[in-house]
């Protein structure tokens, strides 16, 4: 598989297609394996898709330096210098996304479009911080199996992927593979991020703003929709936090009408 050396990663990534770049930004606890079910209607779109795990997960590195969502921009900046790509779309699921969304407002000119799937745009707050601290100090003391174990966790499960035959055991067997350093890193940036909210007008490409029904991270789409001049919005119903993986053909229904644009 190959490798990009950027920085002080390891940075393991696939191509699939050729074509126009696509660059896809998995969430926390994610990997390359998430994007699966998009790739082939990505390659059918003439897209070169370039997927990638990121700082801590997968087969990437830890790294030395500190998990930030500021580093996460330069991590993906250093891929794409690494593959010589002046500009490319950007998808981003959930951290990725606020990743990405960063990225698009540091480096507008190397972004051809942007495509924000369950994103946030400030740090969390109350329950949804105190449930990440909690996460971060059970993975570090006890490990990714009782992280998975606890109430709290499995109460922000989406729906479907309770529900779903197969669904369930292979996001399971996805999660379990992280590394508990990388998980808690990973935290880490989300909860330490800057609040970009006040930032939104900056954003000029293309944007899609992509979001289940079901997700708590909802009502982020309607900021962006209305503070990015660009903006569209999609909300796939029946979804919640991982509508690629959830609803595959509703997801890849939406960003294709996108695309294809």
């Amino acid at each position: 598989m190959p490798t990009a050396h950027v920085g002080d990663l390891t940075i393991h990534y696939e191509e699939h297609g050729e074509g126009k770049p696509i660059v896809l930004h998995h969430g926390l606890a994610g990997s390359t394996e998430q994007w699966r079910p998009v790739l082939g209607t990505l390659r059918d779109l003439g897209y070169r898709a370039i997927a990638f795990d990121q700082r801590g997960h997968g087969r990437t590195s830890d790294g030395t330096k500190a998990f930030t969502i500021p580093q996460l921009v330069e991590d993906m900046r250093g891929l794409m210098d690494h593959l010589r790509l002046q500009r490319a779309t950007l998808l981003g699921h959930s951290m990725g996304g606020r990743t990405a969304l960063l990225f698009a407002m540091n480096h507008p000119e190397r972004v051809e479009a942007l495509i924000l799937n369950g994103a946030g745009g400030s740090p969390p707050t109350g329950d949804a911080r105190a449930a990440f601290e909690l996460f971060v100090e059970v993975a570090r003391k006890q490990g990714m199996e009782a992280v998975w174990a606890l109430d709290r966790y499995q109460a922000r499960l989406p729906r479907l992927v309770k529900e779903t035959a197969g669904l369930r055991e292979s996001f399971k067997a996805g999660f379990l593979k992280n590394r508990p350093e990388g998980y808690a890193g990973a935290i880490g940036a989300i909860v330490s991020m800057p609040d970009l909210v006040p930032r939104l007008g900056e954003i000029r490409c293309r944007t899609l703003a992509l979001v289940g029904a079901e997700d708590p991270a909802a009502p982020f789409a309607d900021v962006v929709a209305a503070k990015v001049p660009t903006a569209t919005k999609a909300i796939i119903p029946g979804a919640g936090h991982f509508p690629h993986l959830e609803t595959p053909d509703l997801f890849n229904a939406a960003i294709r009408k996108f695309l294809a644009a």
